[in-house]
């Protein structure tokens, strides 16, 4: 998904001044969920086949995979940290859990699922954008699922 989908996103459902949705989890229950539960389809694909207004993609094949906590403030960290990503490499398409899942049913997966699946998508894809914050503790580093992302990423070798 690229970082224009990802503003539109924000931007269709009013998140940037929202009180409501702030992180990744309120934004997954109060937004994400309800708006694909009846589709069964994972958010990403309403958006294949549109095109941002330079006439790019608004989805594509992913060219680096997002690792962050839920906890983050979505729209003051974690976007950010894509916007900054973006702007160095404008060709980016993130793979980020929160839209290439399908919310509505991943919690009935098992540990195997989960770890093959993002195992395979930081081998495949080959860039890790790592969101950190606060720098001088990121939440990230105390957070086992976080820390086997990083771990699935020094093991790929060439990530």
């Amino acid at each position: 998904m690229s970082i224009s989908a990802i503003r539109i996103f924000i931007q269709d459902n009013s998140l940037a001044d929202s009180t409501e949705y702030r992180t990744t989890s309120q934004i997954n229950r109060g937004v994400v969920k309800p708006q694909t539960i009846d589709s069964g389809e994972p958010f990403i694909n309403k958006y294949i086949g549109e095109l941002d207004s330079n006439g790019k993609p608004l989805v594509a094949e992913a060219t680096v995979f997002v690792s962050h906590a839920w906890r983050y403030d979505f729209y003051n960290v974690v976007v950010d940290a894509m916007e900054e990503y973006a702007e160095k490499k404008p060709s980016a398409y993130f793979w980020f859990d929160l839209f290439t899942n399908n919310q509505n049913v991943v919690s009935t997966k098992g540990f195997e699922w989960f770890s093959s699946r993002f195992r395979g998508m930081i081998r495949d894809i080959g860039q890790v954008l790592l969101v950190l914050s606060p720098w001088n503790d990121p939440i990230p580093i105390k957070r086992v699922w976080c820390l086997f992302e990083i771990i699935s990423a020094i093991e790929s070798g060439d990530v």
